[in-house]
């Protein structure tokens, strides 16, 4: 039984569906990208839009992450930060030579650039945004945009993606810090051939942010239990695209499994958004895939094994959802074939439990 949702015609590129999104706030059925094709594959968002079922009696520990779409295909974050050894001890708010933090810009393509005072995002970055953002949408979407309570917490997030919760305060403070003082920005481009009067070409430019707001306090008394008041508060454009459905479902257990092999978890977050052929293939050049996905080795031979090493721990992880793979040879690079099987998220699940 399937739980399939009627699809209307939508913006094709990236800039255009951000755009878009951003525009109807979250106002009426969300819009798809159904005609996205690039080399074979369509760009649908495939399961959305249901709410994200707990397990446990407390409901905790969610089964299900998400997060937003459009980013997890663009090389927004990185498997392999340029910049990874300048992290300081401590908070980076908290360092003395945070006075006056930088403006970098990472540009990987000519759409998509990133704007950070902390640096390039990784992948912990984005396994911290997708607890933050199931949080946020498992809460009912506040108007607020903020996650209140031990959701808040650095050891709730460290818990949900495999660390200690202890040990592991510091890595998390310093992605919620990063994520906070980092936008994408995106270029827009639409050409409309049917406009009343000949055709319109529209440019622009989008920016999203991830994380606006943080904070956290501790009162302690005696003989009076620790009270703690927390919240993150995601950025309005981010809140507004995961109200309009524009996000993804990601397994929290194939998130955990992966989470020491950065372009493995890419991988798979890239290939939960795209739907596959009739005969359930994705296809896609190896060394176009590995730039898309944020790697930024330029040894061909290596990046291959890479991808390779990648695919295989992919398939290993979740072989309900990706069962096998061959690599074919091309004329200008080898293409990576993926055996995928239709997405099904939480509700389906429960439909055929």
């Amino acid at each position: 039984m399937e739980n399939r949702e009627a699809r209307t015609a939508g913006p094709t590129a990236l800039g255009d569906i951000l755009a878009e999104a951003l525009r109807v706030r979250g106002d009426g059925p969300p819009v798809d990208a159904d005609n996205d094709r690039e080399d074979g594959i369509i760009g649908v968002v495939e399961v959305r839009g249901t709410v994200v079922p707990h397990r446990g009696a407390d409901g905790d520990d969610p089964d299900w992450l998400l997060h937003e779409t459009q980013l997890l295909r663009q090389p927004v974050y990185r498997t392999e930060r340029a910049d990874a050894e300048d992290d300081p001890p401590g908070s980076y708010f908290d360092n003395p030579a945070a006075d006056q933090l930088p403006l970098l810009t990472y540009e990987y393509d000519p759409q998509t650039t990133v704007i950070s005072r902390i640096g390039e995002l990784g992948t912990r970055d984005m396994l911290v945004m997708a607890v933050l953002s199931q949080a946020f949408f498992a809460n009912g979407c506040p108007a607020d945009n903020k996650i209140h309570g031990d959701h808040a917490t650095l050891g709730y997030i460290a818990r949900q993606l495999g660390m200690h919760p202890e040990g592991a305060t510091r890595l998390i403070r310093s992605s919620i810090e990063r994520l906070s003082t980092a936008r994408v920005k995106v270029k827009v481009h639409d050409v409309d051939k049917t406009a009343v009067g000949g055709t319109a070409t529209t440019r622009g430019e989008v920016t999203v942010g991830f994380l606006a707001n943080f904070g956290s306090r501790e009162r302690k008394q005696k003989g009076v239990a620790v009270k703690r008041d927390n919240y993150v508060q995601l950025d309005q454009a981010m809140a507004d695209l995961i109200r309009a459905g524009e996000f993804t479902f990601l397994r929290a257990e194939a998130l955990r499994a992966l989470r020491r092999q950065p372009l493995a978890l890419k991988l798979y977050a890239w290939a939960r958004t795209h739907r596959p052929d009739e005969r359930g293939r994705i296809f896609y050049g190896v060394s176009r895939l590995a730039k898309q996905l944020g790697c930024s080795d330029q040894n061909s031979t290596r990046r291959r094994r890479k991808m390779v090493e990648a695919v295989e721990a992919v398939c290993m992880v979740a072989p309900d959802e990706f069962p096998g793979y061959e690599l074919r040879v091309g004329r200008t690079d080898q293409t990576l074939v993926l055996r995928k099987a239709r997405n099904r998220g939480p509700a389906e699940r429960r439909l055929t439990a």
